[in-house]
């Protein structure tokens, strides 16, 4: 009886947690066979999407694999406590509440109290959406980037990090938010392609006659330009390299200098400088020692050296200069041009790379052990490897790191100035004459407290649980917390923080955009999991994602794979309401030499695919490992072998513990995946071994071995029969009579009543078995061939319809063809998709084959 699959009977029925504090002591107890994990910790301003239930189901099923693999498993979870993120969001629910006044005259104590009240209210709604995702976190060592412990690690990193000499404070380039008044990281820096207006302005020589023509999209800046670049291999500028142009807005003398950086064919090829207010100029300025002078004040409005502009905001400053260019027959002309744009992530402010007194860690000290950790047999291994690669590049080209934001909500800088000296003192505590100091009021970059976090989870037993087994992150912040992730450790433990690393891709819609709730371009995971249940979103996010590459899927192919989960998740459901008919004849006592050829097969076809699962689990190849699962199940367990079972007598015992045996396995290997249904399952199993599927193995024995070749030979005659009944509109009530020829006649005969028994399940009946030769009437196998005796008449509308079937399938034959032979493809292309792309070409050209057959085209 087909019945719809109820997930909430699963998920409200099963206490899939009823086991966790259980299951982490036992891991906690453990003195060896350890599996760890950290959980990135989620920013205390987030809510369950897409990508965020990619990476936390993709961790959660690492976790279950591994405990059912016997490994004392734990997974160590917590929150960020976001710094940026979190206080401009707060500071944004204030005001949409109309509580904007509530922080005004408060101390930093009291606002960080306030603050941390609403953080606690976000971290519950976390936690909630966590479990109903099924993660099997460890909430009893839950830890947080702010709690007392994250605090004193901090602190006293901060502290060796000085004293070594590896934190200083320096007046340096940094991004800079004009609205939040704080330095950002490049992370919380989002490029936009905008619209922008590129102008042609004249700069005189020296003698007020000759001039170069400078392009630039930032007029606002030449008040503090210091020279002017041409390329040193520009013949049209040869001849004033070294010479003097004027700037036109203060009448300053400014060099013309050249260096190969320059690109020729990008504007006039003459390429203003301004250190103060670009990272590339920024660099020139040192190379060259030009004066690196701001125009440009912290709240984004003009400062003194841009003389009477003082006080305006850059961007009218812009249109003003402009004017004035126009005014005084400085403009030559002014085109529309697209333009990379920096913009806050948090306050969405055009950001202003300004110039400003802050905390910065040498990072070239680290870059270099990070190099050498790689080429070390201790170094970590990436799935894909590609992303060891990018880690290696970007290191090689790493900056200082920024590490202080003006801000009151984080890691308060240990340090503090003479009131009178403003000599610096750092400190785990503050200095004896607390009186005559002040405290740093600017806070650590999130980061900061991040990149210690697998020493922050595993701090109470860092001998058993670090370094941790895999971290699961996704690539777009390798640079931004990876390194910081390595770097504390190499500088704390000796050693890298994880052995593994899992590198996920993203979630984007058809044209490539990141799925957004906001850009109404995406799913929202909660509505699945309403709908549909987590173990369906858990399901098609795993098995429509490889390792490092981004999904593009449109709105309704996404749900199209949601309804393919469901309806899988669903014929799981109604095959175990089947068998479990059978429960109370379930038997161990079965007997080995009663078992018919058809359960030989299906425990071959079961190990053949379990031994093939775990190779691809091991490499972290999700995607494949499960699709084996899905197609075994489907074929093999439910299209043929209980289809073929349905007539055989109900009270064989043998038969039934096959059924069983195989079910219990299958929910064994699918419960990473979807632990709800599969817990639920379990439970009702007449044959389980452990109070709950987690405690269960995955190490799985073979009961029996033995020949399948009968059976696969007639599986291809049951195959076949089954297409014609399909093409034909034929019901499995219509008879079919046959006749087999073959040069094994001798092993056939003594096969031959099994076969019988075998096909007379799908109404297939064999007249005769023969070794008569091959005729054109035949039906052609491997070793045999067969006469369909019968006489159905196709109906025309039904070759129409295989005829449009050989179209497209000639189709995607020539298709796969072409992407095979693509040299660029079988390079560049990840193993594992060259090898499921030449998996699909096999299979369009078997399906080409057979309708081929159907409509007699040789």
């Amino acid at each position: 009886m087909n019945t719809k699959f109820d997930f909430n009977i699963c998920e409200k029925n099963t206490d899939l947690f009823k086991y966790q504090n259980k299951k982490n002591t036992n891991a906690l107890k453990a003195k060896d066979n350890i599996f760890s994990m950290i959980l990135p910790p989620p920013n205390l301003t987030g809510i369950l999407h897409v990508g965020h239930a990619l990476n936390c189901t993709v961790q959660d099923f690492i976790f279950r694999y591994n405990s059912l693999k016997g490994l004392n498993s734990i997974w160590f979870s917590g929150m960020d406590h976001a710094g940026i993120a979190t206080q401009t969001k707060y500071e944004s629910f204030l005001k949409n509440s109309n509580k904007s006044n509530l922080l005004n005259n408060k101390t930093r104590n009291e606002k960080i109290m306030l603050l941390n009240e609403w953080a606690q209210e976000n971290a519950d709604k976390i936690r909630k959406q966590w479990k109903e995702l099924g993660l099997f976190l460890d909430y009893e060592h839950e830890r947080f980037t702010l709690d007392k412990q994250s605090n004193e690690l901090v602190t006293k990193t901060f502290v060796d990090l000085y004293n070594d000499g590896l934190i200083y404070r320096g007046y340096k380039l940094v991004n800079w938010d004009v609205k939040l008044k704080t330095a950002v990281s490049n992370i919380e820096v989002i490029k936009k392609e905008v619209n922008k207006k590129m102008f042609y302005i004249k700069y005189f020589l020296e003698n007020k006659t000759d001039f170069l023509i400078v392009a630039t999209t930032r007029p606002e800046t030449i008040f503090v330009d210091s020279a002017v670049f041409v390329n040193d291999t520009d013949k049209r500028y040869k001849k004033y390299i070294g010479k003097k142009v004027i700037n036109p807005l203060t009448n300053k003398l400014i060099p013309i200098l050249s260096d190969n950086y320059i690109d020729k064919k990008f504007g006039t090829g003459v390429m203003k400088c301004t250190p103060a207010h670009d990272f590339n100029d920024y660099e020139l300025g040192k190379k060259y020692k030009l004066e690196s002078l701001s125009c440009i004040d912290y709240d984004g409005k003009m400062n003194e050296n841009a003389i009477h502009y003082k006080g305006i905001d850059r961007l009218e400053c812009s249109r003003l200069v402009v004017d004035f260019f126009k005014k005084n027959n400085l403009l030559i002309k002014e085109e529309e041009t697209i333009s990379n744009v920096g913009y806050s992530e948090r306050s969405n402010e055009i950001i202003e790379p300004l110039l400003s007194e802050q905390w910065f860690i040498k990072m070239d000290y680290f870059s270099e052990k990070i190099i050498k950790l790689q080429s070390s047999k201790n170094k970590l291994v990436f799935y894909p490897a590609k992303f060891e690669k990018t880690l290696i590049n970007w290191v090689k080209n790493i900056d200082d790191w920024c590490i202080s934001r003006q801000l009151w909500w984080g890691h308060q800088i240990p340090a503090w100035y003479h009131k009178k000296t403003n000599k610096i003192f750092v400190g785990i505590n503050p200095p004896k004459d607390i009186k005559n100091w002040t405290q740093d009021s600017d806070v650590l970059d999130t980061w900061f407290s991040s990149g210690l976090w697998p020493i922050t989870c595993t701090q109470f037993d860092s001998e058993r649980f670090f370094p941790t087994d895999v971290l699961v992150t996704g690539y777009d912040i390798i640079f931004f917390w990876i390194v910081r992730m390595i770097l504390f450790s190499l500088y704390l433990k000796k050693e890298p923080p994880f052995k593994n690393v899992y590198v996920t891709g993203l979630i984007r819609d058809e044209i490539g955009r990141k799925m957004s709730k906001s850009l109404g371009n995406g799913i929202d995971p909660q509505q699945v999991i309403k709908e549909k249940g987590a173990d369906t979103l858990r399901l098609m996010l795993l098995t429509n994602s490889h390792p490092g590459e981004d999904v593009r899927l449109s709105l309704k192919e996404t749900n199209n794979r949601i309804d393919l989960c469901w309806t899988f998740l669903n014929k799981l459901w109604n095959s175990f309401r089947y068998i479990l008919e059978y429960k109370s004849i379930y038997s161990e006592n079965y007997d080995k030499k009663n078992f018919l050829q058809i359960d030989y097969w299906i425990i071959n076809k079961f190990f053949k695919m379990y031994n093939s699962v775990k190779i691809n689990f091991k490499k972290y190849n999700l995607i494949f490992g499960l699709n084996h699962i899905i197609d075994f199940f489907k074929n093999d367990y439910c299209n043929t072998y209980l289809e073929l079972n349905k007539n055989r007598d109900k009270k064989d015992i043998n038969h039934i513990y096959i059924l069983f045996y195989v079910m219990k396995n299958i929910l064994i290997l699918l419960h990473p995946a979807c632990p709800y249904i599969t817990s639920y399952l379990y439970d009702m199993l007449p044959n389980k071994t452990c109070e709950n599927i987690i405690f269960e193995k995955s190490d799985f024995v073979q009961i029996i071995k033995g020949d399948s070749k009968l059976i696969n030979d007639s599986l291809k005659i049951i195959e076949h029969i089954r297409r014609i009944r399909f093409d034909n509109k034929l019901s499995k009530k219509d008879r079919f009579e046959i006749a087999i020829s073959t040069n094994e006649i001798k092993n056939l005969e003594k096969q031959k009543d099994k076969i019988k028994l075998l096909l007379e399940s799908e109404n297939i009946f064999v007249k005769e078995i023969n070794s008569n030769s091959i005729t054109n009437k035949h039906i052609i196998f491997d070793e045999f061939s067969i006469v369909i005796l019968n006489s159905f008449k196709k109906d025309e509308n039904n070759i129409s319809e295989l005829q449009k079937k050989l179209k497209l399938l000639e189709s995607e034959v020539n298709r796969s063809e072409q992407i095979l032979n693509n040299k660029s493809f079988l390079e560049k292309a990840p193993k594992e998709k060259v090898s499921l792309e030449r998996k699909k070409y096999e299979d369009y050209k078997e399906k080409l084959k057979k309708v081929k057959l159907a409509l007699n085209i040789k």
